[in-house]
């Protein structure tokens, strides 16, 4: 019933105020179909400034719930925010399938890369992308493919890469490239070179092979060895 009120109901405060604090009693049911009931009637108020206690209660109780029907929940209820990352990122490390899952629903609806630090992007994918159960692997493709690399990295595997230091996190680099090579993301159009990313000319590039005392930025060097392995492997 309270998650089907409009927003705009008149609604007495004091009524509100009895109507929280009893959910808040709720959230320590001894039965899980009544937390998470409760916990779905609190997410309504987990963002009003009066009710700031309901977060850090959320926060506690994900702690402790052993209930995986229950943790979901939780995490789908949570709003964006420095301390919800952190809890969020935690729960890919989930024992529970769907509690995983979720995880990455989140991550993807409420958190545009550059909101997160570059340790929490990189433990998030290196975590989602070797994940044992396959709907959590597909979760997380979702995120990078349709989230980080279309709406915020316009689609450019490159400028993904910056967003991941792969200089430091090489091997993320590497596992990034080859989800995105694999799934068929990355356009290998004929006559794309290397050359462009070294300011060459194509007469320049005809007459020098390629060859630049320019070194190129780190993200170039990882995309292009990552493109010149897939392309071998393909060709054996």
């Amino acid at each position: 019933i309270i998650m089907r009120f409009p927003d705009d109901a008149e609604v007495s405060d004091e009524l509100w105020d009895e109507v929280i604090g009893s959910m808040k009693l709720h959230m320590g049911d001894k039965f899980p179909i009544i937390r998470t009931f409760s916990v779905r009637a609190l997410s309504r108020f987990v963002n009003d400034s009066e009710n700031s206690d309901i977060l850090d209660l959320f926060l506690e109780a994900l702690a402790m719930e052993q209930n995986a029907d229950v943790r979901k929940t939780i995490i789908l209820s949570f709003p964006a925010s420095n301390l919800t990352s952190q809890a969020i990122v935690d729960c890919t490390l989930d024992v529970n399938e769907s509690v995983r899952r979720a995880a990455y629903i989140v991550l993807a609806n409420k958190f545009p890369i550059q909101s997160l630090s570059i340790k929490h992007r990189t433990v998030i994918l290196q975590r989602g992308l070797s994940d044992r159960s396959p709907t959590v692997v597909k979760e997380c493709l979702k995120l990078m493919k349709d989230e980080w690399l279309a709406k915020h990295c316009k689609s450019d595997p490159i400028e993904l890469l910056k967003f991941l230091d792969v200089e430091t996190y090489e091997t993320i680099g590497d596992s990034v490239m080859g989800a995105l090579l694999c799934a068929g993301v990355i356009d290998l159009h004929d006559g794309q070179s290397a050359c462009r990313f070294m300011g060459l000319t194509s007469t320049e590039a005809v007459g020098d092979g390629c060859a630049s005392s320019q070194l190129l930025d780190p993200e170039i060097a990882l995309y292009w060895r990552s493109i010149c392995k897939h392309l071998q492997a393909e060709a054996q």
